[in-house]
């Protein structure tokens, strides 16, 4: 089977022989692998421990407390305030600040259309749209009694 078959004789000798390696298969693994069986596999890529826990520590004390897990009260961070770099106070002073905001990008918005009336179209919006209306219940002159 290590050369490529190239006559129909050669490729019936092929296949005769992948059908008695099959039926030699069959043969010796009547039984197959079971479901709580581990199977086979190669021990030294895949190790040859039965342990899942090889190398790892199963138990741990009670009592005893890592190295890593120490905590200084000095290192702590919640007390200690970082320092920062921040501008000499004589530049901060300097500065111009003023009472109302500033906003930069005043002059860049699109203007509203109420912005862009002038007063006689402007008087629409002081227009009273209707009459007033009375109520002829209101000083119970028409009262059911």
């Amino acid at each position: 089977m290590a050369k490529i078959a190239k006559t129909h004789e050669d490729i019936e000798a092929q296949i005769l022989e992948i059908q008695g390696m099959k039926a030699n298969l069959l043969e010796e693994g009547d039984q197959g692998v079971g479901l709580d069986s581990t199977g086979f596999f190669d021990q030294e890529i895949y190790g040859g421990s039965d342990s899942r826990f090889a190398g790892y520590v199963t138990s741990i004390a009670a009592n005893e407390q890592e190295d890593d897990d120490e905590e200084d009260s000095s290192t702590s961070l919640l007390g200690q305030k970082k320092p920062g770099y921040h501008a000499p106070v004589a530049i901060l002073n300097a500065i111009p600040q003023s009472d109302e905001q500033y906003d930069p990008f005043a002059e860049h918005r699109p203007a509203k259309i109420a912005d862009r009336e002038d007063e006689y179209k402007g008087r629409r919006r002081m227009m009273i749209i209707s009459p007033e209306r009375l109520d002829p219940f209101a000083d119970g002159f028409y009262s059911a009694g």
